[in-house]
């Protein structure tokens, strides 16, 4: 049983799509049906794989694969495009892990829970994503000035920051200012 390459198209930012089938020597010969990544629909969809991942295993149409050799790649091209892709978003502008986890769960590729939790620990072993860290930051922000511990609390709680870390991050944190800042706005409101 063999799958084979029918096309590899290079995109733009580092992404291939690379379509399979099962091999038709195969089909005529009467053999069995090849069970493709699950089935012969689902090969014949280009799959979305890190061009790095393509070039890496010499991916070329009509190379033949096994449908273990084709699983295996697959993952690791997907598992490749999801780190890139995260990393990406971090470069831009720092993000908690519930905002890379739902930005990734949206993005065009649509990555599986495994690829996605892939991503994760990969960004946490660089430490380019650490709530904690992102939590401290966004308090410091002048942007929190004149926000109280309650506000930045259900903000942070909203960017899916775990309770320790929003409470780490609000540690120490003299509320003085905002009170001031608020009963001000709020006396100038009445006036």
């Amino acid at each position: 049983m063999h799958l084979t390459v029918t096309s590899v198209d290079y995109r733009p930012r580092g992404i291939a799509a690379v379509t399979v089938t099962p091999d038709p020597s195969e089909e005529a010969a009467g053999g069995d049906s090849v069970p493709a990544p699950s089935d012969a629909e689902e090969a014949a969809a280009p799959a979305l794989i890190l061009a790095d991942t393509a070039l890496l295993h010499r991916l070329a149409p009509g190379r033949s694969l096994t449908p273990a050799e084709w699983l295996a790649i697959r993952e690791e091209g997907r598992h490749g495009l999801a780190v890139r892709h995260s990393m990406d978003l971090v470069a831009h502008k720092p993000r908690s892990e519930a905002e890379v986890r739902r930005a990734l769960a949206a993005h065009a590729a649509a990555f599986d829970v495994s690829e996605v939790d892939a991503a994760m620990a990969r960004l946490r072993d660089l430490g380019a994503v650490d709530d904690g860290r992102w939590a401290a930051g966004y308090v410091a922000q002048p942007r929190a000035n004149g926000r109280g511990a309650r506000l930045l609390r259900r903000e942070l709680s909203q960017r899916g920051v775990q309770a320790a870390d929003v409470a780490s991050a609000l540690d120490g944190r003299d509320e003085g200012p905002a009170a001031l800042a608020a009963a001000l706005k709020r006396a100038r409101a009445l006036r």
